[in-house]
This record gives structure tokens, sequence and C-alpha cells, in this order.
């Protein structure tokens, strides 16, 4: 017994240390974005590349994309997103299975471009497989005369 208990901190040592991964920072929104929004997508159909973005102003656009709906309480009901109120944004990346985002969102009205900043941190420790992700976020409501212009970090 004392032979179990005398080599049972290097047991604890090994399997922490194979099950060890990257400390990601948490998903952050800055910018323009609304806050605390959650985005659902019900038929996402992007003819999007990666890094290729876009500015939904309408319900017949949103159609075309995903049919997005928002949910402004945590999850619990989602409504159909006011195109009078906002405007949805979001540009696909096809990143590695453990992966955390920084987006940000600026207007520039010099140049008339909604600026789509995204900067990707990815963790390949312990992760084989690719997943795609749309990136929507939602913005006060931007007018037609705008175009988007997406970074990706």
């Amino acid at each position: 017994m004392k032979t179990i208990l005398r080599y049972f901190p290097l047991l604890l040592l090994f399997l922490s240390a194979c099950s060890k991964t990257c400390d990601l920072p948490e998903n952050e929104n800055t910018g323009l974005i609304v806050e605390d929004v959650l985005i659902k997508s019900s038929n996402l159909q992007s003819p999007l590349d990666d890094g290729e973005g876009v500015i939904i102003r309408s319900q017949d656009m949103n159609e075309d994309y995903g049919n997005c709906s928002v949910s402004f309480d945590g999850g619990d009901t989602f409504q159909a997103i006011d195109f009078g109120t906002y405007s949805l944004i979001g540009t696909r990346t096809s990143t590695l299975c453990s992966t955390t985002f920084l987006r940000d969102v600026q207007k520039d009205d010099m140049g008339n471009f909604i600026n789509y900043s995204i900067t990707i941190n990815e963790c390949d420790e312990g992760c084989d497989f690719y997943v795609t992700t749309m990136n929507w976020v939602l913005i006060p409501a931007v007018d037609s005369s705008y175009e988007i212009e997406v970074f990706l970090f």
C-alpha cells in the first residue's frame, strides 16, 4: 500500500501532463458590436469564402445567408432581427477545433466602410480537425452606402 501511495503523486502529474491544453483567452467583442446577444442560424447557406464579409440589412437577405435570429435574454427566447434598428455582419473562418475570437467592428464614415477585425487564437494541442464559424455579430443599422472590409489576424 505504501508503494502505491508513494507513486500516486507521480501518476497524477503524468495524467495532468497528458491532458494539458493551452490557455486561450475568452471570446471578446468590442467596438460597435451589440453586447450580450446570442445569434442563431437556422439554415446556413453561406456562399462566402473564408475571410469574405457580408452586411445583412433586410430579412430577405437574412434568408439568403442563414435566416438568423437573436436572443437578448441569454437564449431563453429568440426573435427575428429588427433590420430598422440593427444590421448583421459576418465572415466565415475555418479554424482548429479549439479556438477563441476577439471580434471588433469599427465604422469608417470617411470611406463608408464597416471594418470587421477578428483576431483568431487557436490551440493545436489535442485538436486535429477544423470547424467553420460564421462569426455573426449584431451592430447598429448601417445604410446601403457602407461596404464591409474584413481583417483576419
